[in-house]
C-alpha cells in the first residue's frame, strides 16, 4: 500500500578482507543513500524522520514470549503461593513443577525444562534472592510477585 525500499549489503567488501563496522552516524549515511535513490527515481522522501522506532520486544508488546527468568519468577511465585514452611519445601515444590534445582557454592541455580542454561537465584532480581525468599518463608517479609514492566 506504500512505496518503500530495502537496502541490503554484504557484511564484507568485495575482497572479503574487511567487515562492515556500524559506526556512529552510519544510519544517517544509509538514509542519505536511500533518499538519493528515491530522488533519482522520482519518489518522495521522508523530510523529518522520527529519531527512533520501538525495540522489537516493545513492538511485540503482549505477544512477546516471556524470558527464562520471567518464567522462573512465575514458577517461584506459584510455589510461594502454596505457603511452604521452609526452603527445602520450596525447593521441592519447584522441582515438582518441572524446575531443575542445583546448588553451586553458596548460590542456588534453577533451570526449567527445555532451557539450556541455568539462572542463579540472585540474578532473578529484587524479591527473588535467597535472602528475600528466606525472609518470606520465616514471615519477616511479604512476597509481592514481580509485575512485567509496562511497554
Amino acid at each position: 500500500s506504500h512505496v518503500h525500499n530495502h537496502i541490503i549489503w554484504s557484511s564484507v567488501n568485495l575482497d572479503c578482507d574487511r567487515k562492515f563496522r556500524n559506526f556512529w552516524g552510519s544510519t544517517k549515511a544509509v538514509r542519505r543513500l536511500s533518499d538519493t535513490l528515491c530522488v533519482e527515481n522520482g519518489l518522495s522522501i521522508v523530510e523529518n524522520p522520527k529519531p527512533h522506532g520501538k525495540s522489537y520486544n516493545k513492538w511485540l508488546g503482549d505477544q512477546a514470549k516471556p524470558s527464562h527468568r520471567e518464567l522462573l519468577r512465575a514458577t517461584i511465585d506459584n510455589a510461594l503461593a502454596q505457603k511452604p514452611a521452609n526452603l527445602d519445601e520450596l525447593l521441592k515444590l519447584l522441582q515438582e513443577s518441572g524446575c531443575e534445582v542445583s546448588r553451586r557454592g553458596k548460590s542456588y541455580r534453577l533451570k526449567l525444562s527445555g532451557w539450556n542454561k541455568v539462572a542463579r537465584l540472585d540474578s532473578l532480581g529484587e524479591g527473588y534472592t535467597l535472602e528475600d525468599l528466606l525472609a518470606v518463608l520465616t514471615g519477616k517479609k511479604e512476597h509481592t510477585p514481580r509485575q512485567k514492566p509496562a511497554m
